[in-house]
């Protein structure tokens, strides 16, 4: 079980896969949890006056800004751009429009980077709301407003040994309070009715059931996967729109758990870019393609793909038969989404492949003098003591 193995080093230990299944729970409880702090947080006043929203982070938090953005442009009206974060601090954050509201990412809320756009941002005149797991964290006292993600049961459970984080569950969380956030916007400004919004909320709830399934059916695949593919050390993760997001998030569990190389790309610029990189039995690909704007295109890059024999791995709806036929394998999702929501379901399949490979091979050992106890404190001294920008 997962409480047993976390009481190794989780460092070294691979997670598992009821981890992912606690994902479900994350889902439902976060939304229960995070529904009132978004109604206390976005009043009226506020929204009224925002006319660009940003979202900031680094890592993963940005990565679940970039994966939203589709839900705020469909539903709130206002332009929204997500920018990581040392790129808002040092070079986006003195020409911000006026009346901007800053959503700075961080579960932790103690990445520096972070911390310092929120700041810098406040001073430049903006309203700064925190999403993060940990209320006394600096992230939540340097912000206007904190939306608390975290559950304590639930981080209790899947990651005991760092406070406050849910695991895997935090870009779900990240993700889920975006999702609100982008509701409640559209609400406020009558973009949307409380019918529709409550309609919309029931879809989210629905993603926890279309992640167990998603998991359940694909153990087998992402297990027999791992077999295949073992002997290689670098994969592709295509995606598009809220999709993007999700192909740099999947590539960064490969650099996380088994320390294999996870290339995330933007759907279109593969077939500019390391298409020409392309060999038999060589660097894999990953493409995700949900329903939506970019089938089409990813059906293209399929075929471009195969035709230059590279092996393609498909993330894609589980009756989706064309895409199922054309790729060598397929992790399918199994329940549907509108596109704007389907990063909720489509980051399943590469956290199965990342664990599998990981409980498969293991990481790829240090040799002295370097070992793990160092990479860790070296990694947390670059992102969370790193010197703070003022002003």
């Amino acid at each position: 079980m997962l409480s047993q193995t976390r009481e190794h080093n989780p460092w070294i230990d691979p997670l598992e896969l009821d981890a992912l299944h606690a994902q479900a729970r994350v889902v439902r409880e976060v939304i229960a949890r995070l529904e009132p702090q978004v109604e206390r947080g976005l009043t009226p006043d506020l929204v009224k006056r925002t006319r660009k929203i940003y979202f900031t982070g680094c890592g993963d938090s940005h990565y679940a800004g970039l994966a939203a953005r589709l839900c705020f442009d469909k539903y709130t009206g206002i332009d929204t751009e997500p920018v990581e974060s040392l790129e808002f601090s040092r070079y986006v954050v003195e020409f911000l429009p006026s009346d901007s509201l800053v959503f700075g990412i961080s579960n932790s809320g103690q990445v520096s980077r972070t911390i310092e756009t929120v700041k810098l941002a406040r001073q430049h005149q903006a309203y700064t709301i925190a999403i993060t797991g940990r209320a006394e964290g600096p992230l939540a006292q340097a912000a206007d407003v904190a939306l608390i993600q975290s559950v304590p049961e639930l981080a209790e459970e899947m990651a005991p040994e760092i406070h406050g984080t849910l695991g895997l569950g935090n870009f779900h969380a990240s993700l889920l309070a975006l999702y609100l956030s982008a509701l409640r916007i559209a609400e406020l400004r009558g973009r949307l009715s409380a019918r529709e919004v409550g309609q919309l909320k029931q879809e989210l709830f629905a993603a926890a059931d279309i992640i167990v399934r998603t998991v359940e059916e694909n153990l087998k695949t992402a297990r027999d996967l791992a077999a295949a593919l073992w002997h290689l050390d670098t994969f592709y993760i295509l995606g598009a729109g809220p999709n993007y997001g999700t192909a740099l998030f999947s590539a960064a569990k490969l650099f996380e758990q088994p320390n294999q190389i996870g290339v995330g790309q933007e759907l279109e610029e593969w077939a500019h870019e390391q298409y020409f990189l392309v060999r038999p039995q060589v660097t894999p690909i990953f493409v995700i393609a949900p329903p939506g704007n970019s089938r089409d295109r990813a059906i293209e890059q399929i075929h471009g793909a195969r035709d230059m024999g590279g092996t393609v791995i498909a993330i894609c709806d589980s009756n989706d038969e064309e895409i199922r036929n054309l790729a060598h394998w397929t992790i399918p999702v199994h329940g549907q989404l509108r596109e704007e929501f389907s990063p909720l379901a489509y980051i399943i399949p590469g956290e199965l492949f990342a664990t599998s490979l990981h409980q498969l091979k293991g990481k790829p050992p240090l040799f002295p003098p370097y070992d793990l106890n160092q990479m860790m404190q070296v990694n947390f001294r670059q992102i969370f003591h790193s010197a703070i920008r003022e002003k």
